[in-house]
């Protein structure tokens, strides 16, 4: 008999830790073994006060950079006053803007000042006269820093 009731001890013990029943999914405990959930999609958050172009970053949010951009697929928000609700527009990546080393400060400083110097049919708006000097140059110092 009690080799019986071991047995049926160690059958019990098996089905609970095979069926998950022993383990619990509260917040804070993984999934069980075995168990899987539908993938969650990622919401990246873009990083604006930190890092050693902090000052650049400022400058992309509160231009609305963010209003056609991502960079790393992380949407920013939008600084520029506009309804952050408004759809967005579909512009380039920037996540590798200064992998090409054509694309020196002085390049994306006259980007941005006139994008049509480059692309005549670009949707990009002109920001001549809209970014002070100083912020201009912070903020195409973080772009060539995006490889």
């Amino acid at each position: 008999m009690r080799h019986a009731k071991r047995v049926g001890l160690i059958c019990l013990g098996l089905f609970s830790l095979l069926s998950g029943c022993s383990q619990s999914t509260t917040p804070g405990n993984p999934e069980p073994a075995g168990r899987t959930t539908a993938p969650q999609p990622v919401k990246r958050v873009f990083d604006v006060n930190s890092g050693p172009h902090a000052a650049g970053k400022q400058v992309l949010v509160a231009h609305g950079c963010f209003r056609c951009h991502t960079i790393n697929q992380a949407r920013g928000p939008i600084g520029d006053g506009q309804d952050d609700t408004l759809p967005r527009e579909a512009g380039p990546e920037l996540g590798t803007a200064g992998a090409d080393p054509a694309r020196t400060v002085e390049w994306f400083m006259a980007f941005i000042r006139n994008p049509r110097f480059e692309v005549p049919t670009i949707r990009m708006p002109p920001y001549e006269g809209k970014i002070n000097e100083k912020d201009l140059r912070a903020l195409a110092e973080y772009l060539v820093s995006l490889k």
